[in-house]
């Protein structure tokens, strides 16, 4: 059993987590968080507390039996973990985990074997009789590999078992049908056409008020400076590198000048043949709207402000989230509920499991959210090579 419960079992929550603290707390606890994320207040995890007098068994029976789906986590321990005794905790008749098992399996509800960390699924002979149809259900792996693909997968299916269980719309009584049903009130159309008048002359105001006020580049920076936070994580981190907004090349009409202006003039006798734009910070330069994420110093991975933000508080509380006994991964062991961050190699920053997901899609999005070289032809060479084309033709 775990530590946590998010309510007291009740109808709403019909999904419950069975798992074994010494075997898979880890797991369970990062699988909570996806569950309760997908499925808010609907997740059971733990029987915390039972009251003093009161039937354990009858008070499993009752939460299991408002559930609709039990997930089973079993990890590599699940089968031989044993207690003071020295007998196996799972041939005890009162063990909590096999009384769970037990009572859903007894009332036919959806049980899914979750298998973690490479464990295998438990063979008919090695379970005790009211956990031999365990043997017999499908069970899902969830690898630390493929964790959120796997996890998807596990919510597809537990998203269809709900649908199944959803109570159908109920059927119209006698009474009901010898009703008449209101007709629906019409809208008068000269309402429509008011409303429709509304919407055009605003989006007209709008796009002309967008070509009239038109920011520069300088200006657009500026605003970006000062839209990033600026607070650090430790003396040695420097602010997140501004962004610079990407210059869109001039459109060019048929005749080969730019459109509505002219090719001839004085100002057209300055004007270089070639003007390269290059970006302000080389070729991290981040697009407008994202800023350097700087889980460590060169990460120049393009994030948002607010997940910059959030990288920082990561940093602020990586050693709070680390287990001081350490673990199976030594000291980098992150305390139940927590996963590593792997924003690059060997980053064992603990985070939550959300956050490990959004820095892996980051990670994939960085490329695209860099900018390029906007290469952007000028009036002069546009008029310098009037007249060779005219040779040619």
């Amino acid at each position: 059993m775990g530590q946590n419960a998010e309510n007291s079992p009740s109808r709403a929550a019909n999904i419950f987590i069975n798992y074994r603290r010494e075997d898979s707390a880890g797991h369970a606890g990062r699988l909570f968080d996806r569950l309760r994320a997908r499925f808010p207040g609907r997740v059971f995890m733990d029987i915390d507390t039972i009251e003093p007098g009161a039937d354990f068994v009858d008070v499993i029976e009752q939460a299991v039996g408002k559930c609709e789906v039990l997930i089973v986590v079993i990890g590599r321990e699940w089968l031989s973990i044993k207690d003071a005794t020295g007998r196996r905790r799972l041939d005890n008749p009162e063990d909590f985990v096999r009384l769970e098992v037990a009572s859903a399996l007894e009332r036919n509800i959806r049980v899914i074997p979750v298998l973690v960390e490479d464990a295998s699924m438990p063979r008919l002979e090695d379970l005790p009789p009211d956990l031999a149809k365990l043997a017999r259900r499908n069970a899902i792996e969830l690898s630390d590999g493929r964790w959120a693909f796997d996890v998807d997968r596990l919510l597809q299916t537990i998203e269809g078992v709900l649908q199944e269980k959803a109570p159908s719309a109920p059927v119209p009584g006698p009474s009901d049908r010898g009703q008449r049903v209101p007709a629906r009130e019409t809208v008068i159309p000269g309402a429509w056409i008011a409303l429709a008048a509304l919407v055009l002359l605003a989006l007209t105001g709008g796009i002309g008020w967008s070509l009239v006020k038109r920011e520069t580049p300088q200006e657009q920076v500026a605003q970006m400076v000062e839209s990033v936070p600026l607070t650090t994580a430790g003396p040695e981190e420097q602010p997140p590198g501004p962004t610079v907004p990407e210059e869109q090349p001039e459109e060019i009409a048929p005749g080969g000048s730019p459109m509505g202006q002219e090719a001839n003039g004085p100002q057209a006798e300055n004007d270089s043949a070639l003007a390269e734009q290059q970006p302000a910070y080389g070729p991290d330069t981040c697009k407008r709207g994202f800023v350097w994420r700087e889980a460590r110093p060169m990460d120049h991975v393009c994030v948002t402000p607010e997940t910059r933000r959030q990288t920082v508080e990561d940093n602020l509380q990586a050693e709070a989230r680390r287990d001081p006994a350490g673990g199976a991964y030594g000291l980098d062991t992150c305390l139940p509920g927590y996963v590593w961050r792997a924003a690059f190699e060997d980053d064992r920053v603990c985070v939550t499991p959300e956050t490990r997901d959004q820095v892996l899609s980051d990670n994939s999005k960085a490329s695209e959210r860099r900018m390029r070289p906007v290469v952007r032809w000028t009036k002069s060479l546009l008029k310098s090579r009037k007249p060779e084309q005219a040779s040619q033709q």
